[in-house]
Parts: structure tokens; C-alpha cells; sequence
């Protein structure tokens, strides 16, 4: 986590070859695949697989960049397997349906690798440095990996303004226990702690970002619109890989993104320290990225902060033209604030509604939006 080292390469399309030769060269810049891979290193390659979404939906990490992976993996000698667990109730069904419709079941046909379940063999990792979550249940398989490589999507996030390599190691919960955290990390500030939680436990050996094509605007990390930004951003700091990815997003401050702030306030993130090897970080910031701002209720009185919060920020709200009644939002609200009417209309109680947006992400149908009212923008927080 203390290499500070982000590197980025131009990459404008999903051409195979190209990206293959693209992400090596972000590789050589780091020193190297054989710097992190051994011959015979069992390697665990971890996308973003949010959903059972295609390709060019650019919700999950797209399937030929995985595949570009796997191949630069096995050149250097590993033993490659590929792994995620999406949000929601997870079962051999639903995880057939996402490999299927994301691309990932015919990357690992051609290229002969296995996938693996995390809902499978769970036991308790501990981790006496935590600072709020000392103890995560997850795949013992986890284990047998001499290597993790995560392959985020750079996207927005309505909860954490961005995800990307910090966020992606969500992954590794299995199932409905990320909406049984959610329930505990309450705060995007909580929340974003517990998620530097998890990077400690993991220790992903490698990130590589698809920031190919990204996806920007408030409808993030499932909804929202195409970006071509055609980088590939990769590092061992998933806080360093996150501060930079912030820059290009837009961000002149960084640290208005929760997950970037956590990551100095634990010391795993020294922004001064970053050095940014390949393209030059000011050739490569998308100036009209549409980001999500940062609310700021340091002008609302101590007193009034807590009903200012519940009042004042953004809320999903279900769009019943396209909604189909599937339950997919009822059953994974942490904090069950969804319920279904007789005719299984869904229905949102807000007086319970924690904002954290697992609904949205987990809508198949993305009938799910995000509403924000117009005073928000007295308390928008700088650029």
C-alpha cells in the first residue's frame, strides 16, 4: 500500500491487441509483470462484475481488458482464476447470469481459466489494525492466492462520489453481508473506512484500472452516461491509484472524496508522495467529466446537522414507468425501508433510508434515480 508510484497510459479503444500491448506498457512502468507474477504464482484476477450488465453498458470491467490480463498473467508464468461477488442475494443462478451477460464466461472459456465462487467456504479474517471492521467474513479461497490483481471500472458513485480501486475490493464480501455493513457504516465517511478496512485484510498485490471508456453523471456507478477517456491507470496504492483517478475525474481537491480521505487519515495515502509515471496527469484531466459534488454542512448549526442530513440529501426514488416489480430493491436494502404493496409495487420509507444507494446499483431494470433538491446547491462543497 506504500508505493506511491500511478501509472498511465493512453488507451483509446477496446481493440485487443492494442489494450494488451496498453496495459503491458502501464505494467513496465511499475516494473514490470514479473515483478508481481512468478511462474507457477496462483493469481486471482478480481473485475467489477456490479451486475449482469453488457459490455457496453460500462457498469463492470469490460471483458476484454480482463482478458488482456489473463493473457500478460499467464506469460509471465501465473496460474490464473478469475472472481467477484456482486451486490445482492448471490446464487450459482444469479453468478451464471452476470459471467453470461458481462462477458466474462466467454473470456474464461477462450482463455481456459476458471472462475471462482467467494460465497463458497467463508470463514473470518481478522485484522488487528482495523479501524472500524477488525473482523470480515469472506472465501477462505482467498487464501490460496499468491497474487490478487483487481481490475476496477473508473466510475461516480452517488455514495462515495467515485469507485474505483479502493471501492472494488467491496467484491471480496460475499452477498447480502455488504448490506449487513451498510446497516453499521451508515456515513459515506464510516463507510469509506470500512472499505480501507478491507484493502488492509486483502492487500491486493496490483491494480489496473479500465478507465477506457468510463462512466460519468449521477446516474454512477450503474446508470449514468459513457465517457471515452481512454487511460489505463495502474499502481499497488489503491489510495494513490483513487487520488489520481479523483484528479482526472475533475477533482481539484482530491480529498473531497471520502475514500481519499480515509486513506491520508490512516496514513496509507501521502497525496505528496505520488509520482505519476507515463502521461503527464495535466494532458490526461477530462475537463467536462461530469462528476458528483460533495455536499457541505459545515454552515448548518451541530444542533440541526443530523435532520439536515436527512432532509437535504439525495434520495433514490423509484421511476414506476419502467420499474418491473422484480424485489430486487426490497431484498437488498440493508435496513429494509423498501416494502411491496399488494400488487408488489415497491415502495420507498424514507423516515428509514440510510442513502445508500443499494437499490440503485442492484436495479436491474435502472428504474431507480437519483433526486437531489435545489438548495443542495447552496452546500456544495468547492471543486
Amino acid at each position: 500500500m506504500m508505493d506511491h508510484k500511478v501509472s498511465l497510459v493512453k488507451c483509446g479503444d477496446y481493440e485487443f491487441e492494442r489494450l494488451k500491448h496498453s496495459i503491458d506498457k502501464s505494467l513496465s512502468l511499475l516494473g514490470g509483470i514479473k515483478r508481481y507474477i512468478r511462474k507457477g504464482s496462483k493469481v486471482l484476477i478480481k473485475p467489477n462484475l456490479l451486475s449482469a450488465r453488457k459490455p457496453e453498458e460500462n457498469v463492470t470491467t469490460h471483458p476484454l481488458f480482463v482478458k488482456a490480463v489473463i493473457a500478460i498473467a499467464r506469460e509471465a508464468g501465473g496460474i490464473v482464476f478469475l472472481g467477484d461477488s456482486p451486490s445482492g442475494l448471490v446464487n450459482d443462478s444469479k453468478l451464471k447470469k452476470i459471467h453470461g451477460v458481462t462477458g466474462m464466461e466467454e473470456v474464461c472459456r477462450q482463455t481456459q481459466t476458471r472462475i471462482i465462487s467467494f460465497e463458497e467456504d467463508l470463514i473470518s479474517y481478522e485484522n488487528k489494525s482495523g479501524r472500524v471492521y477488525r473482523n470480515f467474513t469472506m472465501s477462505g479461497k482467498l487464501r490460496d492466492f499468491d497474487v490478487i490483481i483487481s481490475l476496477p471500472k473508473m466510475k461516480t458513485h452517488n455514495f462515495t462520489l467515485l469507485t474505483g480501486a479502493i471501492k472494488n475490493n467491496y467484491g471480496f464480501i460475499p452477498g447480502l453481508r455488504k448490506a449487513e455493513l451498510h446497516i453499521i457504516m451508515k456515513s459515506s465517511e464510516l463507510f469509506s473506512e470500512m472499505l480501507l478496512d478491507v484493502v488492509q485484510t486483502i492487500k491486493p498485490s496490483l491494480i489496473i484500472t479500465d478507465a477506457v471508456v468510463s462512466m460519468e453523471g449521477a446516474g454512477g456507478p450503474d446508470s449514468g452516461n459513457s465517457c471515452n477517456t481512454g487511460l489505463i491507470i495502474s499502481g499497488t496504492n489503491a489510495g494513490a491509484v483513487d487520488f489520481i483517478m479523483a484528479r482526472i475525474m475533475g477533482y481539484n481537491d482530491p480529498l473531497k472524496v471520502p475514500t481519499n480521505k480515509a486513506a491520508v487519515k490512516r496514513g496509507v495515502l501521502t497525496p505528496e508522495k505520488i509520482e505519476v509515471l507515463g502521461e503527464r496527469l495535466e494532458d490526461v484531466i477530462v475537463k467536462d467529466f461530469k462528476r458528483i459534488s460533495s455536499i457541505s454542512f459545515d454552515r448548518i448549526p451541530g444542533f440541526l446537522k443530523d435532520w439536515a442530513k436527512h432532509i437535504l440529501s439525495p434520495k433514490p426514488v423509484i421511476v414506476y414507468s419502467t420499474c418491473t416489480k422484480c424485489g430486487s430493491c426490497v431484498e437488498i436494502c440493508p435496513v429494509k425501508t423498501i416494502i411491496r404493496e399488494e400488487d408488489n409495487t415497491p415502495v420507498i420509507e424514507y423516515n428509514k433510508c440510510i442513502r445508500c444507494f443499494c437499490c440503485k446499483e442492484t436495479c436491474p431494470s435502472s428504474a431507480i434515480n437519483i433526486r437531489r433538491m435545489w438548495l443542495l446547491k447552496l452546500l456544495r462543497i468547492g471543486k
